[in-house]
């Protein structure tokens, strides 16, 4: 997920060395970690760096590094200074239906620079002021397209505004056909969209593939520290699982090699992430029968790896830590929750 080293949130950063004559990062070799089961999934990708640890009450994170934390987003949110990547417009009978799914997995996925009226208009501010700065400092319009879209005064209007400003557009539409956008809007039906069917993590998807083009976008200046979260989240992964399964990690071939990279301290890989989740194996087993037993009831199978993605879909929502992964939601439907 060039600028200052990322900081990881929660958990390390890569130091980098540069040498005065060249700004290409030194990268040279990865080291691949598999399962106990000597199956080759979920291998973990190391460069070559001194990992440099952080005790959770030791970090500091940088005003313009994301942080993947509620209030974080909430201050970029009102930022009158601050140019978001999106704006999503939508009809608001749609909230509670749809939109505020989409959202937090926007955020979720770590898309935190996003305009949306319930978070960036205080109450006693001027509703079209506060709509109209919204748009002139976006970089995309996401308009939710529902039946109930084409009825809004409200909708029309910030289509129409984001026209006269020449800015792109990224449609999403929800249970409608191309006529029925062709008579509200010819413009908007003649762009390409978005068709959301049920899951709102594929639709995060395609609209970070879009930002990760633009290289003035926020999402695509901290895509770096996403990488670094992800592999960070890869370790813990990787911890739960041989706990879970009943192995020492201390013992685990893959934990060892990973404990045998340089940090900038005495303590190895496996104890900083041990430090940093702060879950003891004990409870960690204990979720995972209850999480065994959820599944036996409703008929459902559920395997280690599973387990493994829901304990740390659960740490992350206790410590307020994103971005989650789309398999943790999977595993989630496997005992019957929708959402951490």
């Amino acid at each position: 997920m060039s600028r200052q080293p990322a900081l990881l949130v929660g958990a390390f950063r890569l130091s980098r060395k540069r040498t005065a004559t060249s700004t290409l990062t030194q990268t040279t070799l990865a080291t691949s970690l598999s399962c106990q089961n000597g199956s080759p999934s979920n291998r973990i990708k190391c460069k070559r760096a001194v990992l440099v640890l952080h005790k959770p009450g030791e970090i500091k994170r940088s005003p313009t590094r994301n942080s993947y934390t509620t209030s974080r987003a909430r201050r970029l949110l009102v930022s009158k200074q601050q140019t978001t990547d999106l704006f999503v417009s939508y009809a608001s009978e749609d909230f509670d239906n749809c939109v505020s799914d989409i959202f937090m997995a926007l955020f979720e996925s770590g898309i935190t620079s996003t305009w949306i009226d319930r978070l960036a208009i205080k109450p006693g501010e001027s509703i079209p002021d506060r709509i109209d700065e919204g748009l002139a400092k976006t970089r995309y319009l996401v308009p939710i397209v529902t039946k109930t879209y084409f009825k809004k005064m409200w909708t029309r209007s910030e289509l129409d505004a984001v026209r006269m400003l020449a800015k792109p557009a990224i449609p999403i539409w929800i249970d409608v056909d191309v006529k029925c956008v062709k008579n509200f809007s010819p413009i908007l039906a003649a762009q390409k969209a978005i068709i959301y069917q049920s899951n709102p993590y594929e639709v995060a998807e395609q609209i970070g593939n879009v930002l990760l083009r633009n290289k003035r976008s926020h999402f695509f200046k901290t895509s770096e520290s996403r990488e670094e979260a992800v592999l960070f989240w890869q370790l813990v992964y990787l911890y739960v699982l041989t706990i879970i399964r009943g192995n020492d990690p201390d013992k685990d071939e893959g934990l060892n090699e990973l404990n045998k990279m340089p940090t900038n301290n005495d303590t190895t890989i496996q104890e900083h992430v041990r430090e940093t989740i702060k879950m003891t194996p004990d409870e960690m087993n204990a979720r995972a029968d209850a999480f065994r037993k959820r599944a036996r009831e409703l008929g459902n199978e559920v395997r280690d790896e599973d387990i493994s993605h829901l304990i740390c879909g659960e740490i992350k929502r206790q410590q307020k830590w994103f971005p989650h992964e789309p398999r943790e939601h999977h595993a989630l439907k496997l005992i019957g929750i929708d959402r951490f």
